[in-house]
């Protein structure tokens, strides 16, 4: 019996064993079977997860494809701004040369237009010395006029001893006094208008010299500054003088009054005396004056006429 017992009851626990390892491969193969489920299921996300990708990358590609052409595009682009503005660099690089360029002209012509303010100061001190020169040029003249119309009117080259007043004389000897006097100051203010037409003519040449320099700054302000107020300011210090050629008018005018008035001779008065016939002597220079027309009057020739032919006289036999 108890062995029997012994055996129902192994045969309980094999059966319970059995039905419970019946129960555990079931759920060993459910588990499996999941398992199997859940990678496919796994699988399948990844899968969609793949074509996601592989739409992203056609978008992608489609995209890059799109950026590449614009990127080819903007590289045409690119090389065209690279050019422009190589070009704008030149150009402002000119434009700024240019700027440059004109604001050192523009000092040059500053230190001319000084130059020039200078050589036309210098120029209006010598004309200054020359309207002092004009005036006495004035005074000599009115003299020189003077004497000559007085001596002429005192009749002081027709003076008679015994006849002439000696005031008269006096003043005729007077006039030949002061004209001659005059003569040192004539010749001195002669000397000094040719001194002062020489520094005008220095001061011409300086001036000139100036005017080559403008000129040629001009063309170079005219190549580069085109338009600008500097240019405007060349063309105007060009067209300006420093009086050299009024100042050269007054002495020529001057000097060509001077040798008017030293062409004018007084001579020094001579008394003729008076004869015994009321008939005053004949001077010395008379006497050469009346020499001199009968050297200059012709002498009449009076015709040959021809020597008559004597006949030969005959002498006739004397009878015896």
């Amino acid at each position: 019996m108890n062995r029997m017992s012994f055996i129902i009851g192994l045969l309980a626990v094999t059966l319970v064993s059995a039905s419970a390892l019946a129960n555990t491969a079931q759920q060993v193969c459910d588990q499996k079977k999941n398992a199997v489920g859940d990678l496919e299921n796994k699988l399948k996300d990844n899968e969609n997860k793949i074509k996601d990708i592989d739409n992203k990358i056609d978008a992608l590609e489609k995209q890059i494809r799109a950026l590449t052409t614009e990127k080819a595009i903007k590289n045409g682009e690119a090389g065209k701004l690279k050019g422009d503005i190589a070009k704008a660099k030149r150009e402002a690089a000119a434009a700024c040369a240019n700027v440059e360029r004109c604001d050192e002209f523009k000092k040059q012509l500053a230190e001319y237009q000084k130059e020039f303010n200078e050589l036309r100061g210098e120029m209006g001190k010598l004309r200054g010395q020359i309207g002092a020169k004009v005036a006495e040029v004035a005074v000599l003249e009115k003299k020189v006029d003077g004497y000559e119309a007085n001596y002429a009117k005192l009749g002081c080259d027709a003076l008679v001893a015994g006849e002439t007043p000696q005031p008269t004389i006096d003043q005729c000897n007077k006039i030949f006094s002061d004209w001659n006097a005059d003569q040192k100051a004539i010749n001195d203010l002669n000397a000094e208008l040719n001194k002062l037409k020489g520094d005008v003519a220095q001061l011409r040449g300086k001036g000139n010299a100036l005017l080559n320099r403008i000129r040629a700054l001009k063309g170079n302000i005219a190549r580069y500054c085109a338009g600008t107020p500097v240019l405007k300011d060349a063309e105007k210090l060009e067209k300006e003088d420093i009086g050299a050629d009024a100042a050269d008018k007054d002495l020529k005018d001057n000097i060509d009054k001077l040798k008017k008035v030293k062409k004018v001779r007084i001579l020094r008065p001579k008394i003729g005396k008076v004869k015994k016939d009321n008939k005053k002597d004949v001077t010395r220079d008379e006497k050469k004056d009346e020499a001199k027309k009968v050297e200059r009057t012709p002498i009449k020739k009076e015709p040959v006429k021809p020597i008559p032919v004597r006949k030969p006289i005959v002498k006739q036999p004397v009878q015896k």
